[in-house]
């Protein structure tokens, strides 16, 4: 592993304004690849036609049995400490089924998938 200088964009940079982070080649990297998408709202949204009709809406608690469920898990206290922290779940339901799930977060969420932390700052969301 090998430190690497950051530089601001700064024209008064100096010495004081670098930072260091440890980088590592991809080659060797035994973290497992993810992408994180952007979304800057001012641009357009993208429009699609969906294959089957459904009806999307935000969920609260009281579906949390349901959303446990559809995550794979024995009992909704998972589902229900989500809601606790703010997050936010938005479906899309089909013939009032539960079709597809989203959980909206705020401040800091981890992402296992990818062994990530992120820390979100005012006015932004991770999806």
């Amino acid at each position: 592993m090998s430190d690497c200088q950051l530089h601001s964009n700064r024209e008064d940079a100096g010495e004081e304004h670098f930072q260091t982070s440890s980088m590592v080649s991809a080659e060797n990297d035994p973290r497992r690849p993810g992408t994180v998408w952007v979304l800057n709202l001012d641009w357009a949204i993208p429009s699609f036609t969906p294959r089957l009709p459904a009806v999307f809406t935000r969920l609260g608690p009281e579906s949390a049995p349901a959303l446990a469920e559809a995550m794979g898990l024995d009992d909704p206290v998972t589902v229900l400490r989500r809601f606790v922290s703010r997050r936010r779940c938005y479906a899309a339901l089909v013939e009032n089924a539960l079709a597809a799930y989203g959980w909206v977060s705020f401040c800091e969420e981890h992402i296992g998938e990818i062994g990530l932390n992120i820390r979100l700052e005012a006015g932004e969301a991770y999806l």
